[in-house]
């Protein structure tokens, strides 16, 4: 399965107005499934409101996009992951940890999966 960016701010629009969303304690996630796409693309966002420096902004956003392709291809439940668009909101006002993080998005998937099963 391949992992590529979601870009554009139509598709992202759309995504944002027609996925599906899960809320999370530091991060929501809106999701489209698409099984016959074969290719997850995904973004990661967070706002100035939380973080008002580029830098933080910048390395949340490296820690997120690299937590989120390791729990993708890492994870026990990479087999079982659905195909799709994936959008990661960020809403927490300190820099993550890289591990905690990893863990989360990985719990995320297994609820997703049995929700959507």
């Amino acid at each position: 399965m391949k992992i590529c960016k979601l870009k554009g701010r139509k598709s992202i629009r759309r995504l944002r107005n027609t996925g599906k969303r899960h809320y999370g304690d530091d991060f929501n996630m809106i999701y489209a499934l698409r099984p016959a796409q074969h290719t997850i693309a995904f973004t990661v966002v967070t706002g100035k409101r939380y973080f008002s420096k580029s830098v933080d902004r910048n390395k949340t956003k490296r820690i997120l996009r690299q937590a989120f392709r390791d729990s993708i291809s890492i994870g026990e439940y990479s087999s079982k992951i659905y195909s799709g668009n994936y959008l990661l909101i960020y809403r927490k006002r300190y820099i993550p940890c890289y591990h905690n993080l990893k863990s989360k998005i990985s719990d995320t998937f297994k609820t997703l999966r049995t929700k959507n099963h």
